[in-house]
């Protein structure tokens, strides 16, 4: 039986293997805050230094996004109702990505046992409640962007 070889072809002379895309793929656990305007600056600060517990730990990456421009565009409604925000409070949407679930954890049995992890904690804390985050998880599935080729040899 010969080997099974997959290519991707994707955009401009740019390739990559099948089992580059499988190790591409990712298991997110996103948090939603609804953040006091007059304190997201404050929140800011306070949510870094615990982003930062999960990186050490091992997570693939930790990324915050901030609000710019939350109307609903492209023939979608805004998330503003549907999260209920008043006009003082911003979206943040934090994406912290994990090879898989049992990855995921793993990191945060790590994060755990740090001795800074509550005191950090302490400080968000203090600036939302539990009643203004909202969290999910997601696993990437693979696709076949525009425009991608897909060969294979036996």
């Amino acid at each position: 039986m010969g080997a099974l070889e997959t290519t991707f072809a994707v955009g401009l002379n740019k390739s990559r293997s099948w089992k580059e895309g499988v190790e591409s793929m990712a298991y997110c656990s996103v948090f939603l805050y609804r953040v006091p305007k007059k304190k997201a600056e404050a929140f800011q600060a306070a949510i870094k230094p615990i982003m930062k517990l999960f990186e050490d730990a091992g997570c693939l990456s930790e990324e915050l996004l901030r609000p710019k421009d939350m109307s609903g565009r492209f023939g979608a409604m805004s998330l503003t109702p549907a999260v209920g925000l008043s006009d003082s409070e911003e979206l943040w949407i934090e994406i912290a990505r994990f090879k898989d679930a049992a990855h995921m954890k793993d990191v945060h049995a790590k994060v755990a046992k740090n001795e800074d992890l509550e005191r950090h904690h302490s400080r968000f804390d203090m600036l939302i409640s539990g009643k203004q985050v909202y969290h999910a998880e997601f696993e990437s599935i693979p696709y076949r962007s525009h425009g991608a080729v897909i060969t294979q040899r036996v």
